[in-house]
């Protein structure tokens, strides 16, 4: 990103139903969703100390703001997630 670029955020918050097998799960939507979706810049999942996750997402339009790629992939880690909470924000 160059500075000054303006971006969208998108923040979810989420429980993960197996934690074991998520960490694979995540590395291939990783490459076979997230990155397959127009507009996507950067994704990062973090977990926190309460064990919630977040999956950090930085879209350079509204135009997209939706995962697209693998529908396999996206159903498994679909199913592997329990949304809490979705933010959006954008630039001032």
């Amino acid at each position: 990103m160059s500075r000054g670029e303006k971006v969208i955020l998108e923040i979810v918050e989420f429980t993960v139903v197996d934690d074991g097998a998520f960490a694979a799960l995540n590395d291939r939507f990783q490459e076979d969703v997230a990155y397959q979706s127009p507009g996507l810049m950067r994704r990062t999942v973090a977990r926190g100390d309460d064990g919630t996750w977040v999956d950090v997402r930085m879209w350079s339009d509204d135009s997209a703001v939706r995962m697209e790629g693998d529908a396999a992939v996206r159903s498994a880690y679909g199913a592997s997630v329990n949304v809490t909470a979705t933010r959006v924000f954008r630039p001032l």
